[in-house]
């Protein structure tokens, strides 16, 4: 249909996908989808308030600029869930009568106007109701995962002296670009050089108070990469749902590369 996209429109798409930028960029993705989901939110009460179906009986070109709106937030819907839901989002970038392929799209291009004229295919449903058996059967899965998951093995003497755990002495600490939770440490490990170790306590923890703490760590972790940032071992806290990350310190002072048994 003709139209322009309203100004509120435009507004929540740019504020949705800015939000699903920042939290996927710094791997929230529960954060991003729920950024994502208030957008397809507004655009259900944006739908239900306008009601189209009525006012296209008295101001065609009104219901035609409904729909042309609805259609837009439709498209930056498929662009900011293709990630997530690729099959589906992939269907209703189809539907839109779009030619280019979904995964190619940019995030900014979701709020790049739909040609008005262009053609749309017929319809389908993209999603089915669940029925209320059907999610009892899905929350009796779910409970079981968690109780497995859980559910701890018991480990040998010998497995557990595999782990080489160690008292470090964090010499740097400094938070890492893009990241609200990451913190990138030098430690000595009392091996004549320094490890770098990449930490998530920055919300529990500032740079500066880091600097010269005895902290425990398991030394022989497989180096990963995260944010871009080469991790060379784990530093190990208590984990607490009231105050996050609590760092396990040493009872008395000993020697940076002490072994912890």
């Amino acid at each position: 249909p003709e139209g322009e996209i309203g100004s509120d429109v435009v507004k929540e798409i740019s504020d949705a996908r800015d939000a699903v930028i920042a939290a996927f960029n710094d791997y929230e993705f529960k954060r991003g989808i729920d950024s994502a989901m208030s957008l397809a939110s507004f655009g259900n009460s944006y739908f239900q308030s306008n009601e189209p179906w009525k006012l296209v009986k008295t101001d065609k070109a009104a219901a035609g600029n409904v729909v042309r709106n609805c259609l837009q937030i439709v498209k930056a819907l498929a662009i900011l869930f293709e990630p997530v839901i690729p099959t589906i989002a992939g269907e209703a970038w189809k539907q839109l009568g779009m030619e280019t392929e979904l995964v190619d799209m940019h995030y900014n291009e979701a709020t790049d106007e739909i040609a008005a004229g262009q053609s749309l295919p017929t319809p389908t449903v993209l999603f089915t109701k669940i029925e209320d058996k059907t999610i009892k059967e899905m929350e009796a899965i779910l409970d079981e995962r968690v109780r497995m998951a859980t559910k701890k093995k018991h480990v040998t003497y010998e497995e557990f002296s595999e782990l080489d755990i160690r008292v470090g002495t964090i010499l740097q600490a400094e938070p890492i670009k893009k990241s609200k939770k990451l913190l990138k440490l030098a430690v000595d490990l009392g091996e004549g050089r320094n490890r770098q170790i990449v930490a998530g306590i920055a919300e529990t923890h500032k740079p500066d108070d880091l600097i010269g703490m005895r902290i425990v760590v398991l030394a022989n972790m497989l180096p990963a990469t995260l944010f871009g940032v080469r991790s060379e071992g784990m530093l190990l806290a208590a984990d607490s749902d009231s105050d996050g990350a609590i760092l396990l310190v040493p009872e008395r002072e000993v020697p940076a590369g002490t072994a912890v048994r």
